[in-house]
């Protein structure tokens, strides 16, 4: 595990103290698709900070969930998460988000909503409904649903075949979840007014003090190659002389 994933977990204790916290670990595979996003396995060669979540009070528990034949991390990761939101529920997020405000500051957990979502206004795809933060009460019928699809349309050659598509539009979201609650834009995309491409760009900029402060945290799309260059080389010893947006986000109380 590099210092930028860890630091996922360890921001998040920073930022909620009081909040379980659960990684879930499956035996799946590395992947190969036709896109260009990469991922850690085969890349990471540094210093392996897993031995350290031990000392976060996090649970580690091993995903209760047969998996395709020829199932990635990617796709393994999407179809737990459909898991965990259809039954036990919480707070669903991805390994690669610098936490900044306690999730207190959303107003969710306020109402009596059974789930939350983000819908994207500037995405590329209209209606398009990312899978990086998902909120659920538990025992959610809707997302059994989304589980079901998942696993029929998973294709090992195709990044997002078990993610965000599984969940249609934001009609059919509200119209399976009634209780369903929209996220902010803004809730882990804190350069959501630059548009999509110009977000991804701006995380490796000294660009800060143009984030929104709407958000509870700054995911990093550890798939991009821009990203992934970062994960593979920023660590603690030398985050703190890196300007770039993400990496004060990361060094952000560590």
């Amino acid at each position: 595990m590099s210092w930028p994933r860890f630091r996922t977990l360890e921001s998040f204790r920073e930022q909620n103290p009081g909040w379980e916290i659960t990684l879930y670990r499956g035996k799946s595979g590395a992947g190969a698709w036709r896109t260009t996003e990469q991922q850690d396995a085969g890349r990471y060669h540094g210093e392996d900070h897993l031995p350290r979540v031990a000392g976060l009070d996090v649970e580690e528990r091993e995903l209760d969930l047969a998996l395709p034949d020829g199932c990635s991390h990617v796709h393994a990761s999407d179809l737990m998460a459909w898991h965990v939101l259809a039954t036990e529920g919480g707070v669903v997020a991805d390994m690669d988000i610098a936490w900044l405000r306690p999730m207190e500051t959303l107003g969710i957990f306020e109402s009596n909503a059974r789930a939350g979502l983000t819908c994207f206004r500037r995405h590329p795809k209209p209606g398009y409904l990312p899978v990086t933060f998902m909120v659920s009460a538990g025992d959610v019928p809707f997302f059994a649903h989304v589980l079901k699809r998942a696993l029929a349309a998973h294709d090992p050659d195709v990044y997002e075949s078990c993610g965000s598509g599984c969940l249609g539009s934001w009609g059919e979201a509200l119209a399976g979840c009634p209780g369903m609650y929209r996220l902010p834009d803004e809730v882990v995309y804190p350069f959501t007014h630059l548009g999509y491409s110009d977000m991804i760009r701006a995380l490796h900029l000294p660009a800060y003090g143009q984030r929104s402060m709407r958000s509870v945290g700054m995911h990093w799309y550890a798939g991009h190659p821009l990203s992934q260059k970062a994960n593979l080389t920023i660590t603690a010893e030398n985050v703190h002389s890196n300007p770039s947006a993400l990496a004060v986000a990361l060094r952000c109380h560590a």
